[in-house]
Formats: C-alpha cells, structure tokens, sequence
C-alpha cells in the first residue's frame, strides 16, 4: 500500500467532520481512528497529507494538524462508505417486542447474511475508492470506517507519521513499564452495551461469551508459558476480573485514551470484537488472538464468516470455543 504516484499537490485528505466530529450518539474513539486509518491508507498510497476540519476526541490521542480555511472550503466530499447493515431504529424495537429476535430479522429482511454479503461489497467498494482517488485534483473528503485489514495502511503508521506524542508514551510507559514486556498480555473485553447491541442482525448477541477468554488463556499459556501478566482493559471491571481471578493480572482504570494507548503499545494480546480494540492492536504483536468471525462470534456455526469481512488480521491466532 505505499506505492508513490505523481498525484497533484492540490489533492489533500481532510477527515470527515460527520465522523470525527461528535452528536448525541457518536462518541466513540474505534470507528473514528477507523476513519483515520482509511485516510492514512489514501495517504500512502499517493503521498499525500492528512488533516483535520475540527478539533475532536481524536485529539485525545493524537497529534493531527487542522486543515487551512482555503483546503476546507475547497473540499469535495467524493466517497461514501456503503452500509454493512440498518441501525435499529425505533420501529423495528417496537416490531421487536412482539416477534423473535430471529423471526423479526427475517420478516425485516436485516439478517445477518445480508449484513456478511454487504461488508463484502463494502470493502471491494473501498479498494476501488482507495485504487482510484488519484483522479481527484483537490482537497477531497470522504465517509467511511474502512475495518478491512487488507486496506490498512503500514503497521506502524502511528510511528511513521509521528501521530501519537511522545510525551503521551513516556507518560504511559511511567505508570506501566512492562507493558511490552514478553510475558505481558493486555487483554480487552467489550460488555455493556455489547449486551443489547445489533440484534436484528446478530440474534445471538456480540458479546463475547466467558469460554472464548478461558479458551485464550489456555492458548497463550501454551505459546509464552504460565508465568504471564494479564493487563486487563475492559468496560465491565467486575466481569473481566472475575475471568483473571486466578491469575496474575493488572487492572486498568484509565480514560479510554489512556486504555487505547495501553493496548496499542502492547506486544502481546487477547482482542475482543471492538473497533476500539481492534484499531489499537492493529500495529505489529508479537502474539495476538482474535475472535473468529469478529461480531459473528456466536453465530453457532461451525464455519463462520467475519463481520466486517477484513476483520481477520494476518499476523493473529483465530479461536473459537466450541460452545459458543
């Protein structure tokens, strides 16, 4: 993806500020780095700038310059990511109340084999804008989150284009030094609002079940042995310290910058299905686990298809628990 065109100078990259900027419901800090790196990704391949239009909670973790009045007036909105599924509106919880979970999806027509059938056309669509954004001769913005791992940028972007302060680091590494450490594990688990979270698409729930970490903790053992540090990152302390209770662990109490800095400086890790986590462990592990299928964990198929379609990194291990 670093492959150097004779694109004009006039062609800039300007964040969306429909994404990277917040309302009533859009706070979250993974769909907006996902948005950073789909720009990034842009960036490479051409050799060209990134800004931003406003001041945002990326802000929080990186260091990105404001684009210029002149760039944001000229801007062109170019490309829309096309939607992997319909968000639940108020209609379907009401229809949702008297029907199934499974039935109502059905009926809807908001499955979860459209949802894997339209993130598939999803990121063929992106690899196409991403191919093809050369053609633009002015500032050019675009909408999407781009979680494909096979239209990443480098892995180690944030190093590359100095987008995380250094002060930011040596603040993090004071208060945990062994996070990199080999036998150091950061482990993230997603709870609250996984529980109720897009389940006319996925009825059998996002949230990843207890034996998917017992399972990745047998996995680790094995590979680094049993004398690891589980550095725990969760939204439910009660329930991810319940898991680790045998083991030796630290908990992580910060902001969500600080635990998002936390993993991504990591060298060994146990993912969850979030594009928080996922965004943060997308730079070189040394181990990394995954959940196979993403979203799609609990599907109760024996093969299963991830959702988004790149969710799968390379360089991870896939685990499923049986049972789930």
């Amino acid at each position: 993806m670093n492959r150097q065109n004779s694109t004009s100078k006039q062609l800039k990259i300007i964040l969306s500020d429909k994404v990277v900027g917040l309302d009533s419901w859009n706070f979250s800090y993974g769909n907006k780095i996902l948005h950073l790196l789909f720009a990034y990704a842009l960036a490479e391949t051409y050799g060209l700038e990134v800004s931003t239009p406003q001041k945002s909670v990326l802000d929080d973790i990186f260091n990105l310059p404001l684009a210029d009045a002149q760039d944001i007036s000229n801007c062109e909105l170019v490309y829309d990511e096309p939607i992997g599924y319909e968000i639940e509106n108020n209609v379907l919880r009401q229809i949702r109340k008297y029907l199934p979970r499974k039935l109502a999806s059905i009926l809807l027509g908001e499955t979860t084999e459209k949802a894997l059938k339209n993130s598939h056309r999803q990121y063929i669509s992106n690899k196409t804008f991403i191919d093809s954004a050369s053609q633009y001769s002015v500032p050019i913005t675009f909408i999407g989150h781009n979680w494909h791992y096979g239209l990443m940028p480098t892995y180690n972007v944030f190093d590359v284009h100095k987008l995380i302060p250094d002060d930011s680091i040596r603040d993090y590494r004071l208060h945990y030094p062994d996070i990199d450490a080999p036998n150091h594990v950061a482990v993230h688990l997603r709870d609250t609002d996984y529980q109720d979270h897009l389940p006319h698409i996925f009825p059998n729930s996002i949230r990843l079940p207890d034996s998917y970490y017992y399972l990745a903790i047998e996995r680790v053992e094995q590979e680094l042995g049993s004398d690891v540090v589980y550095h725990l990152f969760s939204d439910n302390h009660d329930r991810i310290v319940t898991i680790f209770q045998d083991k030796n662990y630290v908990l992580h109490q910060g902001s969500a910058p600080q635990d998002w800095l936390g993993l991504y400086l990591s060298n060994n890790i146990i993912q969850s299905n979030s594009s928080f986590c996922w965004s943060a462990s997308f730079r070189s592990k040394q181990f990394s686990i995954q959940p196979v299928g993403g979203l799609n964990y609990n599907s109760g198929k024996k093969t299963v298809s991830s959702y988004p379609y790149g969710f799968m990194m390379s360089n991870s291990i896939g685990i499923k628990a049986t049972e789930s």
